[in-house]
C-alpha cells in the first residue's frame, strides 16, 4: 500500500514539473518565444547584404517653422472658394488664435482625418497689399534623409509662384531644389523644363504644373528630386544623384498669389474652362470628381481633411456680396467686413523618404539626442559613411543589390587596433588593398606592422610575426658599437674597430679595453727578449679545502658577512664588484642589511692577487675592515682580505672563533 502511494506521488509530482516547464516556457521574459532577430543587412547565409530602413513619412508629426499663421494678432475674417454644381460661391468664416476656428502650423503634419478637416492658414493679404509677399514653411528631419517626393495639398488655389530649397547642414546654407511659376521666365528668369541636362545631374529646374487657379481647393503638387535626372535609372551607382536627393532639411517659400476674380461668374468661367482643358490633356477621360474618403497618390490612398459641408463652419455663404455675417453657437453675432480670398492655406505636407545610411543600416535610432544609423558591415558615422577605425582596407562605398561593399579588415599582424586608408596604394595594388597600419605596438613598425623598428631584431625563436614578442631589443653596448641598431634579422649590432660579438662588448683576440670611447680596443704590446714578469703576490692560492680563521685575525677584521657575487664591471684600473648581503656574522660601524646590495671597488692588482678568484653568482665568507670616503663609511677589499668559499659548515666554525675572540680582552 505505502509502494502504491509513493508511485502516485511521483507521478503528481512529475505532472506538476511538466506544467511548470510548459508556464516558463510561455513567459514572454524567455528566450523560447523571444528569439534573436536577424538583421536584415545579412543573409540567413550570413552574408552580407545590402539594407535600407523602412519607407516613411519624414515629415509625419514634425515642427514645421512658419513665418505667419492667421489669427495670431486678432480675428482675421477670410472667405474661400468652392464650386459645387458648376457654380463658384465663397464660404466665409473668422480664423482665431485658439479653439477649433486656429489654423496653427501643428496641422500641416497631422494625421489626416476625414471627418476632421485641419489645414495651416496664413494671413489675409488685404487689397492693396503686394501679392508676391513670401511666406516660408521650414521643416528639419533632424538628420540626412534621402528624398522620394515631396507633396502638397492646398485648401486654398495654389500659389501663381513658389520655390522649395533643401539644407544638408541642418539649416546653416540653403541650396534651390525646385521653381514653381505661371510663367518661369518672367517670374525666376528660367526657361521652363522638364529634364536636367546630361552635363549638370543637379541643375534646379522650374516648372508650370501646378500653378494654376484652378482648383480652387484640394489642388495638389508633388515633387519627385529624381525626375528628369540622366541617372534616374541607375540612382545605385550616381553618387551626384544620391547627394542631390539628400536633405536635412526642406524650405518651401510661397512667394506669389494669383489675382482672384471677385465675380463669381467669372470664377465659374475659368472653372469651366480648366476642367475643359484639363480633360483634353487626359485624352478626353471624364475629370473624376475627389472622393469624400480621400485622394490616390501614386497608387496609394491619402486621406484628404474636410467635406464641403465642413468647410463653410458657421459662416453664410454669399456669392457676390459685400458684407458677411459670421455666427457662433450661444453668441451675439458680429458683423465684418467682407473677407479676401487672397491667403495661403495648406491642408497637408507629405515628404516620403528614407533615412540615409548607403545601404549598411535598417534602421535609425537616437543616440546622444541624436538621430544615426544603426550600422553594420563595419561602418560607423551618422550615415554609415566610414569603416571602423580597423576595416579600412578598401574606401566605404554605398552598399548595392549585387555588393554589400562591406568593409574589409587591415592585415596589422595583430599589432594595432587601428589603421588609415591610403588611396596611392591602393591604386598600386590594382584596387585590392589600401590599409596603413597606425600605431603598431609590441615594437614593430611597418604598413602592416610586419618589421621590427629600429634597436628591436627578429626573436627567432617564435614562429609567427603576430607574436608579441616577435622583436627583441638589441642591446648593444654604446661603447663598442656604432649606436643602437642592429641587423633585423641576426641581431648583430654594428661594432667599432677591433670589437666583436653581436653585442659588441668584447674587444678582438690581441687587443684589449682603453678608456677612450673612440677607440674602446688597443692592441696589446709586444715584448721581445726578456718574459714578462708577473705580479709578485704575497701569497699562492691553494687548491686545499682546510680553513682556519685565528681569534686574533678574526678580532682585527671590522666585518664578517656571508655575499653573493652579483656582478663585475671594468672601470679603468678597478674593478666594480657587486655583492648580495646574505647573511651578517659581524657588522661593527656599519649598519648592514640582509639582502642589500653593495658596490666594492678593488684594484686590478689587488684583485689578481685574491684567493680564491672571485666568481659571478658564486657566494663567498667576506671577512674586512671599512674605509672612510667623502665623509661615509665603505665596505674595502685589500691584501689584507679574507675571502673564502662559502660551505655550510662555516655557520659552526665562525661561532667557535666569535666565541673565542669575545673572551680575549682586546676583541
Amino acid at each position: 500500500m505505502m509502494d502504491q502511494v509513493k508511485i502516485v506521488g511521483a507521478v503528481i509530482n512529475q505532472r506538476k514539473f511538466m506544467l511548470l516547464v510548459v508556464i516558463l516556457t510561455l513567459l514572454p521574459g524567455t528566450k523560447q518565444i523571444r528569439p534573436k532577430l536577424l538583421s536584415k543587412c545579412y543573409a540567413k547565409s550570413k552574408n552580407p547584404i545590402e539594407c535600407n530602413p523602412e519607407f516613411e513619412n519624414v515629415a509625419l508629426k514634425k515642427r514645421v517653422e512658419v513665418s505667419e499663421t492667421c489669427g495670431l494678432e486678432g480675428r482675421e475674417p477670410f472667405c474661400r472658394l468652392v464650386e459645387e454644381e458648376n457654380t463658384v460661391s465663397r464660404v466665409c468664416d473668422v480664423c482665431e488664435a485658439t479653439g477649433r476656428r486656429s489654423h496653427p502650423a501643428s496641422y500641416l503634419t497631422d494625421i489626416n482625418n476625414k471627418h476632421n478637416l485641419t489645414y495651416w492658414q496664413s494671413r489675409t493679404f488685404q487689397s492693396g497689399e503686394d501679392q508676391n509677399r513670401e511666406v516660408e514653411l521650414t521643416i528639419s528631419f533632424e538628420k540626412e534623409y534621402e528624398i522620394s517626393y515631396i507633396y502638397m495639398q492646398f485648401y486654398s488655389p495654389r500659389p501663381a509662384a513658389m520655390v522649395i530649397y533643401k539644407s544638408m547642414n541642418h539649416g546653416r546654407t540653403w541650396v534651390p531644389y525646385q521653381y514653381y511659376a505661371e510663367n518661369c521666365l518672367r517670374r525666376f528668369h528660367k526657361p521652363y523644363k522638364r529634364e536636367a541636362n546630361e552635363t549638370n545631374e543637379q541643375e534646379v529646374l522650374c516648372s508650370e504644373d501646378f500653378n494654376s487657379l484652378y482648383p480652387f481647393s484640394l489642388g495638389a503638387l508633388v515633387f519627385n528630386p529624381k525626375d528628369g535626372r540622366p541617372s534616374e535609372d541607375d540612382f545605385e551607382h550616381s553618387f551626384i544623384l544620391q547627394n542631390w536627393v539628400t536633405a536635412t532639411d526642406i524650405k518651401i517659400v510661397l512667394a506669389g498669389l494669383h489675382d482672384i476674380p471677385r465675380n463669381p461668374t467669372t470664377l465659374s468661367r475659368i472653372s469651366r474652362e480648366s476642367r475643359s482643358a484639363i480633360e483634353a490633356r487626359q485624352g478626353r477621360r471624364r475629370l473624376t470628381e475627389i472622393p469624400r474618403g480621400g485622394v490616390t497618390r501614386g497608387g496609394r490612398a491619402v486621406a484628404t481633411r474636410a467635406s464641403k459641408t465642413e468647410l463653410r463652419h458657421t459662416g453664410v455663404r454669399v456669392s457676390g456680396g459685400t458684407d458677411i455675417l459670421v455666427s457662433n453657437p450661444g453668441a451675439t453675432s458680429t458683423p465684418y467686413s467682407f473677407g479676401s480670398s487672397s491667403y495661403y492655406a495648406i491642408n497637408d505636407i507629405s515628404i516620403g523618404g528614407v533615412c540615409k545610411c548607403n545601404g549598411h543600416a535598417d534602421r535609425c535610432i537616437k543616440k546622444k539626442g541624436k538621430m544615426v544609423c544603426d550600422c553594420k558591415h563595419k561602418t560607423t558615422g551618422p550615415n554609415c559613411e566610414t569603416c571602423k577605425a580597423f576595416h579600412k582596407d578598401r574606401p566605404p562605398k554605398r552598399a548595392t543589390k549585387t555588393n554589400a561593399n562591406e568593409c574589409i579588415a587591415c592585415n596589422c599582424n595583430m599589432h594595432a587596433k587601428r589603421c588609415r586608408f591610403s588611396a596611392d596604394l591602393f591604386e598600386k595594388s590594382g584596387g585590392t588593398s589600401g590599409g596603413v597600419c597606425v600605431k603598431c605596438r609590441h615594437n614593430t613598425h611597418g604598413r602592416y606592422c610586419h618589421k621590427c623598428k629600429p634597436g628591436f631584431y627578429r626573436n627567432n625563436k617564435t614562429k609567427s610575426m603576430s607574436n608579441r614578442r616577435a622583436c627583441r631589443p638589441c642591446n648593444c653596448n654604446p661603447v663598442g658599437s656604432l649606436g643602437r641598431h642592429c641587423d633585423q634579422v641576426t641581431g648583430q649590432c654594428i661594432c667599432k674597430q677591433h670589437v666583436t660579438r653581436r653585442r659588441c662588448n668584447y674587444c678582438v683576440k690581441g687587443y684589449k679595453q682603453t678608456d677612450s670611447p673612440d677607440a674602446p680596443c688597443a692592441r696589446i704590446p709586444v715584448v721581445t727578449g726578456a718574459t714578462t714578469a708577473r705580479p709578485a703576490c704575497p701569497r699562492t692560492c691553494s687548491s686545499s679545502k682546510a680553513v682556519r680563521i685565528p681569534p686574533a685575525k678574526y678580532c682585527k677584521m671590522e666585518y664578517a658577512v656571508m655575499v653573493r657575487v652579483t656582478g663585475k664591471i671594468k672601470i679603468g684600473r678597478r674593478t666594480s664588484i657587486t655583492y648580495q648581503v646574505l647573511r651578517v656574522f659581524k657588522r661593527g660601524a656599519m649598519r648592514l642589511k640582509k639582502k642589500e646590495m653593495i658596490d666594492i671597488q678593488v684594484r686590478d692588482r689587488v684583485l689578481q692577487c685574491l684567493c680564491p678568484r672571485l666568481r659571478v653568482n658564486r657566494t663567498y665568507l667576506l671577512l674586512g675592515k671599512y674605509a672612510r670616503s667623502d665623509g661615509n663609511l665603505r665596505m674595502t677589499i685589500d691584501k689584507n682580505s679574507v675571502i673564502i668559499s662559502w660551505l655550510n659548515k662555516y655557520k659552526k666554525m665562525l661561532r667557535r672563533v666569535a666565541k673565542r675572540a669575545r673572551k680575549r680582552s682586546k676583541c
